[in-house]
């Protein structure tokens, strides 16, 4: 399943597809991701015009247009994956107890399985990852970056099979996220 870009969905919310067959199918499929964002777009839109717009010339008006759309659309480019298995949320489950913490994040026909597993250091971690998406996908080279709480950005790359390695991370809370092509995927981890 391939799903609609940002501009696809607004067109959609705003019935102006040209091409509407294949993203109006996808929309009514139930696309949990999808349909959350038709809706915050489609409460967005009127709050932004008149916060924005009331009593101010046309070329500001303008202006301003632009920078929410482009902010709109980098704070909507990524879909949120949705945390599905935590090692450490199965206490007192056989293998619960080890160092490593394994988990799941699932979008769609997407997903990320990382480890957080103890690095050389005392008190350092290691980050092992893997992004899963259908074959049309090309999963190789994509830009993985890890985001901390404070503020902290590592970067790599994904190989052939989705799979990347970041070193010495900061503590959770942080993000993930993949980005290649049309697929930008983020994974928050607690």
């Amino acid at each position: 399943m391939t799903h609609p870009n940002l501009e696809q969905i607004a067109l959609w919310v705003e019935d102006k597809l040209s091409s509407p067959a294949e993203t109006q199918e996808h929309m009514n499929s139930g696309c949990v991701p999808c349909s959350e964002e038709a809706t915050r777009l489609t409460n967005l839109g009127p709050i932004v015009r008149e916060a924005l717009f009331s009593n101010m010339p046309k070329e500001t008006q303008d202006h301003l247009n632009a920078v929410v759309q482009t902010r709109i659309e980098s704070l909507s480019a990524f879909l949120v994956a949705s945390l599905v298995q935590d090692s450490y949320a199965l206490e007192g489950v056989r293998g619960a107890a080890t160092d490593t913490r394994h988990l799941r994040f699932e979008s769609g026909d997407l997903a990320i399985v990382l480890q957080v597993e103890p690095g050389p250091k005392t008190g350092s971690s290691n980050l092992v990852g893997q992004i899963y998406a259908p074959d049309q996908y090309d999963l190789e080279g994509g830009k993985v970056q890890l985001l901390g709480e404070k503020g902290e950005a590592l970067e790599t790359t994904s190989d052939d099979l989705g799979e990347f390695f970041i070193d010495a991370i900061p503590e959770a809370p942080f993000t993930v996220e993949f980005s290649k092509d049309e697929l930008k995927l983020r994974a928050l981890i607690p």
